[in-house]
């Protein structure tokens, strides 16, 4: 068990998330809480989301944080015992599910599409989704009814709307998975080897060490854009054609770039820079127009 804090706060209240992992299914949950909650709050929420479905643990792994090992924690969970966190990789790639799917003050109303997208997918361990690995089988989702399942059920407008709507959620949510994954599994698997470019390469520039009063991005470094750009190498010191007019100095190490591969679909266009210093995007060419009379 652990939690996420210091995450943007939604219209709900919601600021933290309480992240529980199952060890042997990896089965998850992502719980929307606060941060200022107090350990009896924290035994109301395991009560209500997670011992209604699975029972009481054998062993529970926190991060010893103080929610977990208060009197009542322990009071309540008596016979288990407290090591380390385990789940800080879950945790990781939550949030970069979070940052590329959520807008910032609605988080908490896509943790179910989050918690349902984690464990319908294989994990990297087991080799099985955690669903599968819990329950024996894969809960149905929208994006598996057939046009004849759909045709058997009766139709309404309204309920029609539904469906498709939480099919293109749960199809984003997949896709937003595994751009984190992927992420996640870049930053693990990624050796130290000095990178080197040349004039002319594209490339994507790190918000890691940025200062953040110069670029315009949210001050929630969670949710924030990690990567810029693409900008192109300006000359061998790794220059790149920032816009003139912000305050960034344009030359960086090889460190905070990272080589831009061209998109193989349609997908969001990346925030770079502007010139008045703000993140935002650049229009490239227009492509068409429309008179309206």
């Amino acid at each position: 068990m652990d939690c996420i804090t210091d995450l943007p706060r939604t219209k709900r209240e919601v600021d933290s998330i309480w992240v529980v992992v199952d060890r042997l299914p990896k089965r998850c949950h992502f719980v929307p809480t606060t941060k200022k909650v107090t350990a009896e709050g924290v035994a109301r929420l395991f009560i209500e989301h997670i011992w209604k479905l699975h029972g009481m643990p054998t062993n529970i792994v926190s991060d010893r944080d103080r929610k977990f090992v208060s009197a009542f924690w322990q009071h309540v969970f008596n016979v288990s015992s407290t090591r380390d966190s385990q789940t800080e990789r879950m945790n990781r790639t939550l949030e970069e599910y979070l940052r590329w799917f959520v807008v910032h003050d609605d988080l908490d109303v896509h943790l179910a599409n989050a918690e349902f997208a984690v464990n319908s997918t294989v994990n990297s361990s087991t080799k099985l989704a955690p669903f599968e690995a819990d329950l024996g089988y894969i809960p149905l989702n929208p994006l598996y009814l057939t046009a004849k399942q759909l045709d058997n059920i009766p139709k309404s407008r309204r309920g029609a709307e539904f469906h498709e709507h939480h099919a293109a959620i749960f199809l984003r949510c997949r896709e937003a998975l595994a751009q984190a994954q992927e992420r996640m599994r870049n930053v693990y698997d990624r050796n130290r080897v000095e990178q080197e470019f040349e004039v002319g390469d594209r490339v994507y520039l790190g918000t890691q060490n940025l200062d953040r009063k110069h670029t315009g991005l949210p001050n929630s470094s969670k949710f924030g854009r990690k990567w810029l750009g693409p900008y192109s190498i300006y000359n061998h010191a790794y220059e790149l054609n920032i816009q003139s007019g912000n305050k960034l100095h344009p030359v960086f190490n090889t460190g905070s770039l990272k080589p831009y591969r061209e998109p193989s679909r349609l997908s969001r266009p990346n925030d770079v820079i502007t010139a008045d210093g703000s993140v935002g995007q650049l229009v490239q060419n227009l492509v068409g127009k429309r008179r309206h009379k």
